[in-house]
């Protein structure tokens, strides 16, 4: 018996298990910017955040990206992507 709703759902939906990762929200317009931006590239839409968070962290570059746009409390989200962990 699964241990939680998400077990459930993976399992009832034999979705691919990622041992390690995160989790991120983006709102049904940002999805398809992400879409385009990302099919411009000839990537998926993972490996693009997966990218962008990448150079972000490495680079430090969080205050330079969002220029203060999310100081306040995060707005919700519908989208979620699995980005994989960074070794």
């Amino acid at each position: 018996m699964p241990q939680t709703i998400g077990a459930l759902v993976n399992r009832r939906w034999r979705l691919p298990k990622a041992k390690r990762g995160r989790i991120v929200g983006v709102t049904p317009y940002v999805e398809k910017l992400l879409e385009k931006q990302a099919g411009k590239l000839g990537i998926t839409p993972e490996l693009f955040l997966e990218r962008i968070c990448d150079c972000v962290i490495r680079d430090r570059l969080y205050d330079a990206v969002t220029d203060g746009r999310y100081d306040e409390k995060p707005k919700s989200s519908r989208m979620t992507f699995r980005l994989r962990e960074w070794r």
